[in-house]
């Protein structure tokens, strides 16, 4: 997984720098802030993935700034559902058996607004389940299908 600031997607050299790191590493899995840009079209994502591969969700930039992007490898993940708020896009994929919840957010400047951002993926969590982890801003949570029906 490949989590990076490109502080705008907008030069034709940052995006091939980008797509050669993804090819290179053969990242399954990458999330991008700072895309500054209102509409992510899928020529970007053909572009990033050198290909046609990759599926996505995206929430737009507000103003000047902002915008999340999160792309995965066409047939590495399901997607079950995804989801967004202020500050944050994620998802919800079946990898290998387990739910697989990720968040790419981008967080304000201001401390109160960064409570705000913190206590909606918080929220959004606790919808999902009591167990997770949180890695550099990334909420990744793991449920192993079939546990919950039990219990």
């Amino acid at each position: 997984m490949l989590s990076n600031n490109i502080r705008g997607s907008g030069t034709l050299a940052m995006r091939k720098e980008l797509s050669q790191l993804i090819i290179k590493e053969a990242f399954d899995v990458f999330l991008i802030q700072e895309t500054k840009a209102h509409v992510v079209y899928e020529k970007l994502g053909m572009e990033l993935w050198g290909g046609s591969e990759g599926q996505g969700t995206f929430k737009g930039a507000s103003g000047r700034s902002g915008g999340l992007l999160i792309m995965w490898r066409e047939g590495m993940f399901s997607l079950n559902s995804s989801f967004s708020g202020e500050g944050f896009v994620g998802v919800n994929f079946i990898w290998k058996g387990y739910y697989l919840y990720v968040v790419n957010n981008y967080s304000p400047c201001f401390l109160h607004k960064k409570r705000l951002l913190w206590e909606e993926i918080l929220a959004c969590k606790a919808k999902f389940s009591r167990r997770s982890g949180v890695l550099r801003g990334i909420l990744i949570l793991l449920k192993k299908i079939g546990r919950e029906k039990g219990s």
